[in-house]
């Protein structure tokens, strides 16, 4: 069974290492095989306006929701900031 790795108490992990400015989001689908698209923004928001293929995962869910996400290609996260 996969594992996750707790890093609550790794200082070596920085989040922003691994954001991408939109044009490299935009870009990666492209060049990799195509990852899984989650968007973080309430499900409203999703309705209104999305990435087509995403998937709507509220950042509130996210915690409890990470265990059932597929691992097998690239997972790439957007939205979570409506401020």
């Amino acid at each position: 069974m996969f594992e996750l790795n707790d890093l609550t108490d790794d200082n070596d992990y920085n989040a922003s290492d691994y954001r991408l400015n939109p044009r490299e989001f935009f870009e990666k689908p492209r060049t990799f095989m195509r990852p899984y698209v989650y968007d973080l923004r309430s499900s409203e928001a999703h309705e209104l306006e999305n990435i087509p293929g995403s998937h709507n995962l509220p950042i509130e869910n996210f915690e409890t929701s990470i265990y059932r996400m597929p691992f097998e290609r690239d997972i790439m996260l957007y939205g979570g900031d409506e401020g």
